[in-house]
């Protein structure tokens, strides 16, 4: 095959997802001493067009209005009530060494945890606004990542300083191409790295912290991207729809899996720890589902042998939760208040997974004040074995939880209780 239209159909490929404007993007990049050179001059041409119209739309046009923020935060954030809550997100470190806290006033607190306590720093910028996720660096304990609106903010903190207020300068800001960004993580697949994603937006941000490039990859259909799940190694993304749709995307070449016909959108997933199954939630339906994956080596174009991940066509319901209740009055405590009947299950907000992968916790979107927690065998078909539940306490429901990551003395869940205050 002749080498252009190797490259040509090489350059498709990779951007089919993106449509005309990522055609356009990689023709315009031939260089003029090869034989499509008249067409890379016109796709200029057309960047150029663009570019112009964008700009002059950016200065016309109004940003989007705090109002429709909340709104799509509120919706679609991890944070159960996110616009009242007393914090907006949590973020632990890998090493489960660094804490990072955001209070609803956006003042981020960041806690060294274990021994070596210190007063914590306070981390704020004038275009920290609408924190909606943080993201430490895996490798750096020193490195945190801040979405905030249309922009990601990263803090590059120093182990010897003093100043329990680091100053802005600290901060390196990138902005984004869309407005409110819902979440971001650090790719792991190289470094210096960020994925973002948008309720906004149907793409996947790819941002080069190194030089503030941004790149975005999604597809036409399926909706806006309101969660991307990676892998324990980062090598494979479920991305989750405001539409009823699932995709994966193997990271090294953006090969795709699509899964549709959902009860609604998917709410959330988790992987297991070898990265052979994903479970998952759906809006409109009280089961939790099981995707489950086989590996198997294979030739690349370049001849060189890489593992290819496919999935079972369909999702199997694994565990109904539709809701229960509970009489707590049938067990008899001695000196106990008569308590009202609990409700536990419905439809999920989210899913929490122990680092090891045994242990999940489920909160709920209907009944907050129950979390449920199971014990999970992936092998050889995901099985789910309830083994108890946290009550929330009076003055409120779990709204964030997560497993503290290398507890040595098991699995370790944090919950933080909204009070319901505005």
């Amino acid at each position: 095959m002749d080498l252009y239209y190797r490259y040509l159909r090489n350059r498709f490929i990779c951007r089919e997802k993106d449509g005309i404007p990522g055609v356009i993007d990689h023709i315009a990049n031939i260089t003029e001493d090869s034989k499509f050179w008249p067409i890379a001059r016109l796709s200029r041409g057309v960047l150029r067009v663009r570019n112009g119209l964008t700009n002059v739309a950016s200065k016309i046009l109004p940003s989007m209005g705090q109002d429709r923020i909340d709104e799509l935060l509120q919706q679609y954030s991890s944070t159960m009530q996110w616009k009242n809550n007393w914090l907006r997100c949590v973020a632990v470190h890998d090493e489960g060494r660094r804490l990072a806290v955001c209070q609803n006033n956006n003042y981020i607190r960041v806690y060294n945890i274990g021994r070596g306590q210190k007063t914590p720093l306070t981390l704020k910028h004038p275009l920290q606004n609408n924190v909606s996720s943080m993201a430490w660096e895996p490798f750096d304990q020193r490195v945190l990542a801040v979405a905030a609106g249309n922009r990601i903010l990263i803090w590059r903190l120093s182990v010897k300083a003093t100043n329990i207020k680091p100053s802005v300068r600290c901060a390196q800001v990138i902005e984004l191409p869309t407005e409110v960004i819902g979440q971001i993580l650090w790719d792991r697949t190289t470094t210096n790295v960020i994925l973002a994603v948008s309720p906004n937006s149907n793409k996947i941000m790819i941002v080069d912290t190194s030089t503030g490039e941004v790149d975005c990859f999604g597809a036409w259909t399926g909706g806006n991207i309101t969660r991307i799940v990676p892998t324990a190694d980062g090598r494979r993304l479920a991305v989750l729809y405001t539409g009823n749709v699932i995709r994966v995307y193997d990271r090294g070449n953006w090969r795709e899996e699509k899964w549709g016909g959902l009860a609604g959108r998917a709410m959330c997933a988790v992987w297991s720890p070898l990265g052979d199954s994903l479970l998952f939630a759906s809006e409109n339906s009280y089961q939790l589902y099981a995707i489950s994956f086989m590996a198997k080596n294979e030739l690349n174009e370049d001849g060189i042998t890489e593992t290819r991940w496919t999935g079972d066509a369909r999702a199997v319901p694994v565990f109904d939760i539709s809701p229960v209740e509970f009489d707590p009055s049938e067990l008899e405590v001695e000196g106990a208040a008569e308590r009202e009947i609990v409700t536990i299950g419905g439809k999920v907000h989210s899913l929490t997974l122990s680092p090891d992968g045994q242990r999940l916790a489920i909160s709920f979107k209907e009944n907050p004040g129950v979390v449920a927690l199971f014990i999970v065998d992936w092998l050889p078909i995901v099985r789910l074995t309830p083994s108890g539940f946290i009550e929330a306490p009076l003055y409120g429901h779990p709204s964030i939880q997560f497993f503290m990551p290398k507890f040595s003395g098991g699995a370790l869940l944090v919950t933080v209780s909204f009070s319901g205050l505005s």
